[in-house]
């Protein structure tokens, strides 16, 4: 099986180059993004290893923090609070 494995796994190589390797994986990102992620994660390994020199460094400064996202929910229920009427029973009569 190791050889049919090697074998199968050139031809793909080789079929990625003929329709553009880097710049085709890269536009089938962008029309068929969910696709193109499920491909991401067959390739990535399943398990990071760092050592005592070089450890695995998460950066999270792209994440809000929670005072931004209070303040994001809070301004989101002020704006449908001014857009939302409130009707009585007594206010719609007989239907």
């Amino acid at each position: 099986m190791g050889k049919q494995h090697a074998l199968i796994r050139d031809m793909v190589i080789g079929a990625l180059e003929d329709v553009g390797g880097q710049d085709y994986l890269a536009e089938q990102a962008r029309l068929n993004p969910s696709t193109f992620l499920m491909l991401v994660a067959k390739v990535l390994p399943l398990q990071l290893i760092g050592d005592d020199e070089k450890p695995i460094a998460i950066d999270f400064s792209w994440s809000p923090t929670q005072q931004q996202v209070t303040d994001a929910t809070n301004a989101v229920v002020e704006a449908v609070a001014e857009k939302v009427v409130e009707v009585a029973w007594e206010d719609i009569g007989d239907c």
